[in-house]
């Protein structure tokens, strides 16, 4: 079974951050607040802290399940370093990533080299 896990800039600092994603509407009891927005965490999975942090939506990556040669998870949105060129793991075309390099390559020559999200 494939591990569930995802990535995202925090907004506090813009950096990445894996754990555990989730998101929240928060609810005003005492009348209605305009302009309320859905909030998006990621909780805290290497430090053991579990801590939630605030994340910018737009930057959610989910793990692919997948490693590079040195050991690397691949999240969608990863720019992935090959003998051919650079490709991304963008969530319309990974599947056929996937075919045509485990049909023609191993991933142990595969490096990931950035985030579609970092350009």
């Amino acid at each position: 079974m494939r591990e569930i896990l995802f990535k995202a800039k925090r907004i506090d600092n813009g950096e990445w951050h894996e754990g555990f994603y989730w998101n929240d509407y928060p609810i005003v009891v005492e009348g209605y607040k305009r302009g309320r927005e859905w909030k998006h965490y990621i909780k805290d999975s290497d430090s053991g802290s579990d801590e939630d942090f605030q994340v910018d939506s737009s930057t959610v990556c989910q793990y692919t399940g997948l490693k590079d040669k040195n050991g690397v998870k691949i999240f969608e949105g990863d720019e992935l370093k090959t003998k051919y060129g650079s490709i991304f793991s963008d969530k319309d075309m990974f599947e056929y990533h996937l075919w045509a390099y485990r049909n023609s390559m191993s991933f142990t020559t595969v490096e990931v080299i950035g985030n579609l999200h970092d350009k």
